[in-house]
């Protein structure tokens, strides 16, 4: 079974890639793409500060510890000063007389600026526990023994093991909201807080599994302007529900790493990450390009020799159902990227693929992407937990789907560039699937106080497991008449919101919330509206309606997905498409029902099952859409 702490699991969360170097024995893996201050001694601020500050606050019969209980007995304006002065006088001075002379002057200035930053949290928590609970505050029962070792096996559904072990930097105790408190120190500036979210959030499993009380965090930054990120309760058990797809992926990486076995990983999703990486050269050929399939770049520049359409292989990439083939056109030669896509066919017959290869211009190359023979489903909990680092701060956020290279992309519905979306695809390409994985990702990251739904399912199938998530607003709608009745009373709902917003003198639902007030936002989900528009009149009713929502509807909180498996002129008019901003194109059977979703043509070059073009209202790409399982499902 293996055993890995947390620094480690988190090393996988940043990049599977550098966990298996770090499991291949490379040395100080961990280190890679972390920028600490050039003058903060981080290592030494949390071994001879933070250590020993929190191990004589536990301590009662320490002198500091008297002395921060007798200030505690009287709270006033002046707690913070006398707070401070009191550590300075009972500890600082004391580390300063016996580790000042190790320091150099930057060092010393950074350790006092990080040890104020430091003081400042704890006084403002006790103050605030102080004023709560008056005299039934008590100093001993607030401070636990910091950088114990916690240590718990998770076991994977299939059975293997994983051990996971960690020694947070502090725990305190709100002894009024009864409630755990990571405090996690950082020696650097707040430039990765989505990143260290995770971090903590292993720490969280641990102290959950141990007590099973969820905790919250602070995490405490000890160099530049901003000090501190907050992770509520709320916000970390929706991090932590997370944590078994990252335990997944790392037994997955620890038993091909037993076994000496060849193994897919993605990159990581930090680019900047890639950048500083020594093993970025190589990372492709260790975990991606390794597969008798790719053998296929000779087929492609014989072919195009043989058609006397010079090209120059500039390399591939390889992802979990497709490999994308970088050429450049030998403009020498007067080959152009119109000449290539001419030759899509002939790919096709040369190179025995079911359906035509995409053939896209990229920055410097054209891509043709020719599908794997084994295929690897993605799962909507994986893309979460691998998404976790570019999240978007919003309750309204959801990824998408992953593109080639192992990026998650998030689509945010609070955003004014993707408000509302059209979703079009023939049977069998993965509609239904997406909405579900649409539905269970928002529903994971919003409580159902702060998000709802409206389900309107004229196929009577796709949601008929989901009608019980507390989120949805009301039965499935399966009738087209109190469909058009739904979206009428939203509109009306739309139109009562704005007059809040003007009497509370605000512009939209973020605003009003900010002001204290309860509002949820609401999403409106209908698969295949095409049965909703039987006639003349629904179908103008259904196209007002909609109209209405799509311009106005992002700052009244409430966002439109329609999603059909015939996109033809009929259905998808020119109405309808410019109200709904973000366009997802999933396979289709002619170029002309691209043009109709997308504008362009390319997704009858599809290979169906969740491959899906994305476009509209952001820069058009290829995605690979997730699915929702039963684990996901759970999470709810």
């Amino acid at each position: 079974m293996p055993n890995l702490n947390v620094s480690e699991i988190h090393l996988c969360q940043r990049c599977p890639r550098l966990l298996a170097y770090h499991l291949a024995g490379k040395k100080q893996v961990w280190r890679i793409g972390l920028v600490a201050s050039e003058t903060f001694p981080g290592k030494f601020f949390h071994d001879k500060i933070v250590l020993q500050l929190h191990k004589k606050l536990t301590s009662p019969h320490s002198r500091l510890f008297k002395a921060v209980n007798g200030i505690c007995k009287s709270i006033d304006n002046n707690f913070h000063s006398r707070f401070l002065e009191t550590v300075e006088t009972h500890f600082f001075l004391n580390f300063l007389n016996t580790h000042g002379h190790k320091l150099e002057t930057a060092n010393l200035l950074q350790t006092g600026k990080a040890f104020e930053k430091w003081c400042a949290f704890l006084s403002e928590f006790l103050r605030s526990i102080r004023l709560k609970m008056g005299d039934q505050f008590i100093l001993s029962e607030i401070f636990y023994p910091p950088e114990q070792l916690i240590s718990q096996t998770y076991t994977a559904s299939s059975g293997k093991e994983l051990t996971v072990n960690g020694r947070y930097d502090a725990i305190l105790f709100d002894t009024h909201e009864k409630e755990i408190v990571i405090l996690e120190c950082k020696g650097r500036d707040m430039d990765r807080p989505d990143e260290d979210m995770t971090q903590v959030a292993l720490y969280a499993w641990l102290i959950s599994k141990k007590t099973g009380i969820m905790p919250r965090a602070v995490i405490l930054y000890l160099t530049g302007d901003k000090d501190r990120y907050l992770v509520s309760k709320d916000e970390m058990q929706s991090l932590v529900l997370q944590m078994p797809h990252l335990f997944d992926h790392v037994i997955q990486i620890c038993d091909a790493n037993a076994h000496k076995a060849q193994i897919y990983l993605p990159r990581s999703a930090d680019n900047q990450l890639c950048k500083r990486c020594p093993f970025h050269a190589r990372c492709d050929s260790n975990f991606a390009q390794k597969v008798p399939e790719e053998s296929g770049i000779d087929d492609i520049l014989d072919l195009f020799k043989k058609l006397d359409l010079p090209v120059f292989d500039k390399g591939h990439i390889s992802g979990p159902r497709f490999i994308r083939y970088k050429l450049k056109p030998d403009f020498s030669k007067k080959v152009t990227v119109t000449k290539i896509k001419k030759r899509a066919q002939d790919l096709q017959v040369a190179m025995n693929l079911p359906d035509i290869p995409l053939i896209q211009a990229q920055a410097g190359y054209v891509s043709i992407d020719i599908p794997r023979k084994a295929r690897k489903p993605l799962t909507l909990g994986e893309v979460m937990r691998k998404a976790v680092p570019t999240r978007p701060n919003s309750k309204l956020a959801f990824p998408i789907g992953m593109a080639i290279d192992g990026t998650i992309v998030w689509i945010n519905l609070d955003d004014p560039a993707t408000p509302s979306m059209l979703v079009g695809g023939t049977s069998g390409s993965g509609k239904s699937v997406l909405l579900r994985s649409i539905l269970i990702a928002l529903a994971i990251n919003a409580e159902p106080d702060e998000l709802q739904f409206s389900l309107i399912d004229p196929k009577h199938v796709s949601f008929l497991d989901l009608s019980d998530i507390p989120h949805v607003d009301g039965d499935i709608i399966v009738d087209n008449s109190i469909a058009i009745e739904k979206l009428g009373l939203l509109v009306e709902e739309m139109e009562r919101r704005y007059s809040a917003f003007k009497d509370t003198k605000v512009f939209d639902i973020n605003l009003y919330q900010q002001k204290g007030h309860q509002m949820p936002h609401h999403v409106v989900i209908i698969d295949e509206y095409a049965d909703l528009i039987i006639d003349k009149q629904t179908k103008k009713d259904l196209e007002t309606a909609i109209q209405r929502l799509g311009q106005k509807g992002r700052a009244a909180g409430i966002h439109l997905i329609l999603a059909t498996q015939r996109p033809d002129a009929r259905v998808v008019t020119p109405l309808i498409k410019a109200n709904l901003q973000l366009k997802v194109a999933l396979k289709v059977t002619t170029t002309s029902n691209s043009h109709i979703i997308i504008d362009q043509s390319g997704a009858e070059c599809l290979i169906g099952k969740g491959d899906m073009l994305i476009a509209g209202s952001i820069p058009l790409k290829r995605l690979q859409g997730p699915i929702a399982s039963r684990t996901d499902l759970h999470m709810l």
